[in-house]
């Protein structure tokens, strides 16, 4: 986390605000008689044993559970005239995540702190004033949680909630020109916590990351601790759960012809040969071929004296949860007409969505601007779409992450697959997920376009294409 120089002559005191409590999951705390290990019980039926300090670590702990002391009145119960005693008991709590901080009366805390890292300590150090004019690090973020409101910063791997009666500790918060005077107390909670923006030029290493990268990584991993990330289904007992077959999105059903066997080829070859390639060459794609790279690449089948699994697929998923569902935007293509196409894993057969031609045609040129290649649209679009219900059914925390690393893995079989058969393959960085919505009429939060893959006939070279490993 962020560390302001010190300045204790002109440094802001909030000893009497600034407050700790052990996390709201510990039932119990107590000083183990036989070794003096601090002994932390939670609600789950975990123990959490650290190594004891002294002889006041008992009425510590005592001071910490439920509402919690201020440091002023820890340090007052330790007798700590050294300064040392209480901040070392506390970083101990803190390292292994037993530790949260409040910001106002213990009886009624105007906010609460908890970190989700190994690494994460706060303590009310000194500050010089300049410190406390920084405005909130452009990581951080604001939401609501029920009458809550919480301020998540990654960078520092920690959460801040203000509680209904602390929401006027937000005035000011926000606005860059804030001078010290400006609800001074609480923005030097916000300077210790490394939620202000510090003082130094950005580095060059910490310019490069975006706002939403950083989020998205840091909910997504854990730091040296432990976080709500875990294979269980949160919303058991609440809601249904989601049918693992999705069901067929029409009646025009086109079956597709038997697929063929790959070329001869090894491996290695394929996977040396493997190449983006961009833009379509004059030989069309052809339904054959295209039945052979989805089978190859999606085919649900039935798994021999496995009667736990219900179909294999070449593409590996999260738990075997199989949330990615595969749509064609068919431009051109010997065989099939032209049109939005769901793909149908355990049938090996296309379903024809409602016919809009300004809306694939859009898509298709959107995948063909994305390549680099506007005007030039590839002759098919695979669109993977995450079914995300199911998937969060499986996993709590990573459930869209699990999407894109299985997005990931889908992308690599088709590169190869359509290497081998002489195709022209390239995965796109980015699409519209709003397209898909407009073309399947589903909900996003239902089902949602979350990567698409260009795929056209032969490989030859045409004048000008490009092509990139």
């Amino acid at each position: 986390m962020t560390h302001f120089p010190c300045a204790p002559s002109e440094s802001v005191s909030i000893a009497d605000e600034f407050g700790y409590r052990l996390p709201v999951s510990v039932v119990s705390a107590c000083v183990d008689a036989t070794n003096e290990n601090l002994t932390l019980s939670f609600r789950d039926g975990t123990v959490l044993s650290l190594a004891g300090h002294g002889r006041h670590d008992a009425d510590l702990l005592k001071a910490l559970l439920g509402n919690g002391a201020t440091h002023a009145q820890l340090t007052a119960l330790a007798g700590d005239e050294t300064g040392q005693y209480v901040p070392g008991f506390l970083r101990s709590l803190a390292l292994r995540q037993a530790l949260e901080w409040f910001f106002g009366p213990p009886a009624q805390p105007l906010c609460h702190l908890e970190s989700y890292s190994g690494t994460y300590c706060v303590l009310p150090v000194a500050l010089p004033p300049a410190s406390l004019r920084a405005p909130l690090s452009r990581f951080v973020s604001l939401r609501r949680d029920g009458d809550a409101v919480i301020l998540d910063n990654p960078e520092v791997h920690a959460r801040l909630t203000v509680a209904p009666a602390g929401m006027k500790l937000l005035d000011g918060v926000f606005d860059s020109a804030a001078g010290p005077n400006d609800n001074t107390s609480f923005r030097a909670f916000l300077a210790r916590a490394g939620f202000l923006e510090p003082p130094q030029p950005e580095p060059a290493a910490r310019a490069a990351w975006e706002f939403h990268d950083l989020q998205f990584h840091d909910a997504t991993r854990q730091t040296f601790g432990v976080r709500p990330i875990a294979k269980r289904d949160r919303l058991a007992g609440d809601y249904p759960k989601p049918s693992p077959e999705k069901p067929a999105m029409s009646q025009d059903s086109i079956a597709l012809p038997v697929p063929a066997a790959l070329p001869p080829h090894t491996f290695a070859r394929v996977l040396a040969a493997r190449r983006s390639i961009r833009r379509p060459a004059s030989r069309p794609l052809r339904i054959d071929d295209l039945s052979t790279l989805l089978w190859q690449c999606f085919r649900a089948v039935d798994v021999p004296d496995r009667p736990d699994v219900r179909l294999w697929r070449p593409v590996p998923a999260g738990g075997a949860i199989q949330a990615l569902e595969y749509y064609l935007a068919i431009r051109r293509c010997e065989g099939l007409e032209s049109g939005f196409y769901h793909y149908r894993e355990q049938e090996h057969a296309l379903y024809r969505l409602p016919p809009r031609p300004a809306l694939e045609q859009r898509l298709n040129h959107t995948t063909a601007a994305a390549m680099g290649e506007i005007g030039t649209p590839p002759d098919c679009v695979i669109v993977m779409a995450c079914r995300h219900p199911l998937l969060a059914r499986g996993y709590e925390g990573i459930a869209y992450r699990l999407a894109l690393l299985q997005v990931g893995a889908a992308m690599q079989t088709i590169y190869l697959a359509a290497t081998a058969l002489g195709l022209a393959p390239c995965a796109n960085g980015t699409g519209d997920s709003g397209l898909f919505e407009a073309l399947t009429g589903l909900s996003p939060f239902e089902e949602t376009a979350i990567a698409e893959f260009a795929v056209s006939g032969g490989t030859e070279a045409d004048l000008g294409n490009k092509e990139s490993r």
